[in-house]
């Protein structure tokens, strides 16, 4: 996991809730499906989204989270581990 200051990773939370237009976990819990609008950078959404996992705390099961744009032309994912963490630095001059 990399390391990120707390305003960075909150400034990517808010992006990507500012983005979102919706988000839902499949039927058993394994797969989270997010679109987020096509004009979004997609790769800051897509990091958002995974770290407002981490930020929750811990979520029991993995999971795989699926970003996809509204149009489906750009499509990413990321795994989350119970366990794995973001190391939020409070002190980071970036």
């Amino acid at each position: 996991m990399e390391n990120l200051s707390v305003k960075e990773a909150e400034a990517l939370i808010s992006y990507f809730k500012e983005n979102v237009i919706s988000q839902e976990f499949n039927d058993d819990d394994t797969i989270l499906n997010a679109i987020i609008k096509n004009d979004a950078d997609f790769d800051k959404a897509l990091k958002g989204l995974e770290i407002s996992w981490y930020d929750f705390g811990e979520y029991p099961e993995p999971f795989t989270g699926v970003v996809t744009t509204e149009d489906g032309s750009k499509s990413g994912s990321f795994e989350y581990k119970p366990g794995s963490r973001y190391y939020f630095d409070q002190f980071s001059l970036n």
